[in-house]
């Protein structure tokens, strides 16, 4: 259904809390509406035990009543759906998602390197999403500030540009435009002048960053665009900022069938260590 926001609400009240808040917001702020969906996984849909799929319909219907009403006191001309769906969570929401402005899900991301099943769920999900996806872990940002976004030059990054811009106006946040570059490892550059060809790689990526916010600037007048010049690792960048930052977008370099298997190597360095809210956008 277009002009909607999908959320994915489960029993971990800590990822669901942040996650919904974080639709909620998106709805309310782009003026969309909200649909809330429990999925009861297909192991418990086809167990053959009545009982067992009761308590699970029981506990989705209770858990979507009590995000509705969250949603209601949050936000209350948003228009809500609640519904519950059966199946592998995340061939439900990659199904949904074409329909959808953007899909929102948890993540148990709890400060470390590896997460549990639902990290690994959101990986996927974010891979093979028609729709941009937001992955929100149980990270308070109550104390940041800004909106970080990687550019490379790309459409993909030009998009996340566009979102991110939007978001950073939309929440009166400034926006961290970030590039990152290094040094190439080609043979014969041992004889350039080392200094001299840092001092061309720096000043392009500077100038990268100004041509891609120039339509930025111009649409957001009042926006504060602080652009970040980075020597080093795209996805070590992005995570730097991010750590002090409300929300960071990158855009996703998946295309097709791959698409459904992998994300851009930077997109999925992010969701694999969560350190902020992360929007991939299409």
């Amino acid at each position: 259904m277009a002009g909607r926001v999908l959320v994915n609400v489960r029993d971990s009240a800590a990822a669901s809390g942040k996650a919904l808040q974080f639709a909620i917001d998106q709805a309310a702020g782009r003026k969309l509406g909200l649909h809330i969906v429990f999925i009861i996984d297909e192991a418990v849909a086809s167990s053959r035990k009545p009982e067992l799929l009761k308590a699970a319909r029981d506990r989705g219907t209770s858990v979507l009543t009590e995000a509705a009403t969250t949603v209601q006191a949050s936000a209350p001309d948003v228009d809500v759906e609640a519904t519950i769906k059966e199946g592998d969570p995340t061939h439900v929401l990659v199904d949904l998602s074409e329909d959808y402005d953007m899909v929102v899900v948890g993540s148990n991301w709890e400060g470390h390197d590896h997460g549990g099943r639902f990290a690994v769920a959101s990986l996927r999900v974010a891979a093979a999403s028609d729709s941009p996806v937001a992955v929100i872990p149980d990270i308070d940002v109550t104390e940041r500030r800004g909106v970080v976004v990687g550019l490379d030059g790309s459409d993909n990054s030009a998009h996340a540009l566009e979102f991110a811009a939007s978001e950073a106006v939309r929440i009166n946040e400034p926006l961290i435009a970030v590039h990152a570059w290094t040094l190439p490892v080609v043979p014969g550059t041992e004889f350039i002048d080392s200094a001299s060809f840092y001092e061309d790689l720096s000043a392009d990526s500077a100038e990268t960053i100004t041509q891609a916010v120039a339509p930025i600037r111009a649409m957001y007048p009042k926006l504060a665009i602080t652009p970040v010049s980075f020597d080093g690792d795209p996805t070590l960048a992005l995570s730097t900022e991010a750590e002090h930052g409300k929300v960071v977008v990158v855009g996703s370099h998946g295309r097709g069938t791959v698409a459904r298997l992998m994300l851009g190597s930077v997109s999925h360095g992010l969701l694999a260590h969560l350190v902020a809210p992360t929007v991939i956008v299409r």
